[in-house]
């Protein structure tokens, strides 16, 4: 039986003195199993977003859980997730700044395209990939 339907059942006057202590146990038992929920909940979050790929997936899916009304510790822990986006963020500038100064000589062009104009469609879009993200980062007021 979960904790709740303990709760809802609980048999006793919960204003009853003489039955206060088997209140005060049950209520602690319902705490504890609201502090395992939040804990499943945290490792649930930190699981999800260890598997994104990108921090412009990683925002999006925090803006879905914005207006979501949570319990503190799980509230907290998204938030702490906007750095840990950020910092993903500033990864994949450095390798985007890596793959440019690999291919900057000689970047990949698509095949039958001239040289400057595929040179010119490459590094745009390194621009690109760097750009998309920063946009939707200045959605979220005091993030950056």
């Amino acid at each position: 039986m979960t904790e709740v339907n303990k709760l809802e059942n609980f048999v006793y006057d919960v204003f009853a003195q003489e039955h206060l202590e088997e209140w005060k146990e049950l209520f602690r038992a319902f705490g504890d199993a609201m502090d395992q929920s939040d804990g499943s909940c945290v490792h649930l979050i930190d699981s999800s977003f260890n598997k994104l790929k990108s921090s412009e997936g990683a925002f999006d899916l925090l803006n879905k859980f914005k207006n979501i009304k949570t319990r503190k510790k799980i509230e907290d822990q998204l938030r702490d997730k906007y750095i840990d986006v950020l910092n993903g963020y500033r990864n994949e500038v450095s390798q985007m700044e890596q793959l440019f100064q690999r291919g900057k000589e000689n970047p990949p062009i698509s095949k039958n395209m001239p040289p400057k104009s595929g040179a010119i469609a490459w590094a745009r879009s390194i621009m690109g990939r760097i750009k998309r993200p920063i946009y939707k980062f200045k959605t979220k007021e005091g993030l950056l």
